[in-house]
Formats: C-alpha cells, structure tokens, sequence
C-alpha cells in the first residue's frame, strides 16, 4: 500500500542492525537506473574501491563480495522482482550464511517473506497529525473536533497525516480546516501555495513530504502522488490529453503508416501496436520517444525493416517485435539499446539474419528467435551476451 511509510521503515530497520553485518547498502530502485548502475551503487555502498571496465565484471565483484562477506540489502520501491536478481541473483545472496534481503514492492507476486504493515491506530495517528500541522503543541480547542475527522479520513496512512498536517500548519482557521476535510473526503486537491518564489514552492513541498532532494540533487516526487498526478491527468477533461504514458493501437486494418507527431507523446512509456495490417513503415520521429520503456509491434504486416533512428530509445528495456511475417531484418543500431532485457522477434517468417551488434546487449536476459524458419545461423557475437537466461530457438 502506497503511503504506509514502508520506505520508513526499511531505513528505520537498515540502521537498527547493520551494525550485526560486515556491509549494509541501501537501493532506490528508479527507472532511469540501469543494472550498471544498481551494481556499481551497491559496490560504492560496500565500499569496494575497484576500478570497472564493465557492467560484467562489476557483476563479477558483487557476486565474490556476497560470497565472502555477510551483507544485509535493502532495495526501496521494487517494482518487479528482475529489478532485484538481474543485479544480486537470489542464490547467490542466499547462499551466504547469515545475509538478509529486504525488498519494500508497490505490488507484491512471489515472496519468500511477505510482512504486511497496518494502517497507524488512531492514537499514533493523532500524535503525527499533530506534530506536522502544530509542532509541539496541542490543537485549540476549536479545532479538536475537525482535526479528529480529518485524522480519521487520513485512514491511518503516514504520509496522508504529514501532508494533510504540513498543509494546515500555516492557518488555524476553523473554516479553513473544515474546507480542507471536505476536499480530503471527495478526493479533490487541495488549494495550492500562489507564490512564485521557486525556492519557497519546493521548501514548502519538501515540509509536505511531496517531494524529497536526492545526494545528487535530483528531485524525486513520491509514487502515491505521482499516481496522484497521473489519475488526473488520465480522467480530467481538461489534461486528459496533456499527457500520456501508455498507448495501444489495435485492429486499424486501413492504417498505413504512424503519424510524424507521434514524437510529442515525450511522457510516453508503453507503445502497443497490434493487428494493424496495412502498416507498411514506421517514422524515424519514434526514436525520439525517449521514455519508452516497453515498445510491441505484433501484427502480420507487410512492414520489411524498422527505422535505424530505434537505436536512439535508449530507456527501452522489452523489445516484442515477434509475428511481422515480412521482417527480413533488424536495425545495428539496436546495440544502442543498452537496458534492454528481453527481445522478442518469434513467428518472423522472412527474417533471414541478425546483425552482429546484437551480442554487445549485454544486460539481455531473453531473447525469443523461435519458428524464424529463414533463419539458418547465428552471430557468433551472441555468445558474449553474459546475462542471457533465456534463449527460445
């Protein structure tokens, strides 16, 4: 549950007892961070002073430091669990005696320990109310009542008792609290601050717990309001098409080609294309959709080649390029896809060979070539894709 303050308490807990273990790190798992840098982030925590030619070797360090050594992790805000053994494989970590893996998921699936966190009870919930939204002092009289509704709206959840407090901190007005219980209740924003002094804006957002300022002075916002953000751009009329992050285009069978402009969806993360058989090319603008992420053309079309600008998606981390018939080849620039982990191009009938730039993908867990019948030999280069998992043949 988002808000519950697990990131909290997996600090609270790393600092409690990292003491009893030879090395501790701490991982905030984001999007634009890739295996090289996860890995080379936990070495610098260990505090491994080595100078890495690659994410291979630095791999390689990681896996003989967890050997000989008795480690605690922690790895904050997981979203997936590859996130976690593309960079510590799990048997590697459990095989050291002693060690401990903590893992703190928006969404859980298998887990080898699953702790669930309650919602606060309303007497600690009162005392945190109270701290962010008058210090060290009491509610007045006349706001005890309303504060005791607004703490039960906030349903127990930390960061919804900081926020809702950090907000009335600055006016005790009944009316002004009353106001702000109702908007809590319909799930409206609240009334934000006028002022144009940037400097003041982001004091008073980092007070309310919206945003925080990382070591390297990068501003991070926080999942639940990044959902926030994004349930209203997705449903309010007036941002509906502001923004967007996911888009599927399916069963337009009169559709020849994508439009240029597609290239001004910049927020765009998940790109679908299916059951469009009339599509015969691709702009090169796509590659200009520098947050995808995940990027699937399955269709059977009579598209042959996909534009060598693709190289330059270079967040893109699935490729699913499998059941286009007429593919009879694959851009080199994909070595420029250097998160990529899995790589589909099964059911291409007419493809006839891959370049040889495919074996320096070298975070690539999967990659499905099956039932490409004109396929006849593979670059001798595949061999050097060394956290391949998965090969389908």
């Amino acid at each position: 549950m988002d808000g519950i303050s697990k990131t909290t308490i997996a600090k609270a807990t790393l600092t409690s007892v990292k003491d009893i273990y030879n090395a501790s790190c701490f991982v905030e798992c984001i999007e634009s961070g890739g295996d090289c840098y996860t890995t080379c982030n936990i070495l610098e925590q260990f505090k491994v002073k080595s100078k890495l030619k690659d994410v291979k070797e630095a791999q390689k360090m990681l896996k003989s430091f967890l050997k000989e050594n008795k480690t605690i992790l922690v790895f904050d805000n997981v979203k997936n669990q590859s996130q976690i053994e593309d960079v510590v494989p799990m048997d590697d970590l459990f095989s050291c005696n002693g060690s401990t893996l903590i893992a703190t998921p928006r969404y859980f699936g298998e887990e080898v320990c699953k702790i669930d966190i309650e919602e606060l009870d309303e007497e600690i919930s009162k005392k945190l109310f109270i701290k962010h939204s008058c210090g060290r002092k009491n509610l007045s009289i006349k706001l005890i009542e309303v504060g005791k509704q607004i703490i039960r709206a906030c349903s127990g959840l930390p960061l919804s008792l900081k926020v809702m407090g950090a907000f009335l901190r600055e006016n005790k007005r009944l009316r002004y609290w009353e106001r702000a219980l109702q908007k809590l209740k319909r799930g409206r924003e609240l009334d934000g601050d006028k002022n144009n002094n940037v400097e003041l804006i982001l004091n008073t957002l980092i007070n309310q717990s919206l945003i925080k300022v990382d070591e390297d002075g990068i501003i991070r916002v926080h999942d639940q309001l990044q959902d926030m953000g994004r349930n209203i751009v997705e449903n309010k009329m007036e941002y509906k098409y502001t923004r967007m992050w996911n888009l599927k285009i399916k069963k337009y069978s009169n559709l020849t080609s994508l439009p240029n402009e597609l290239d001004n969806l910049i927020s765009l993360t998940t790109l679908n294309i299916s059951e469009c058989s009339s599509l015969t090319s691709m702009p090169n603008e796509l590659g200009n959709l520098t947050s995808l992420t995940t990027f699937k053309i399955k269709m059977d079309s009579s598209l042959r080649s996909l534009p060598n600008k693709l190289g330059s998606l270079t967040s893109l981390t699935i490729f699913d390029r499998s059941w286009c018939r007429s593919l009879t080849t694959l851009p080199n620039k994909l070595v420029n896809l250097i998160p990529l982990t899995m790589l589909n191009i099964s059911k291409c009938l007419s493809l006839i060979s891959l370049p040889n730039e495919l074996g320096n993908l070298s975070t690539l867990t999967t990659l499905n070539i099956s039932e490409c019948s004109c396929l006849t030999s593979l670059p001798n280069e595949l061999d050097n894709l060394s956290s391949l998992t998965t090969l389908i043949k």
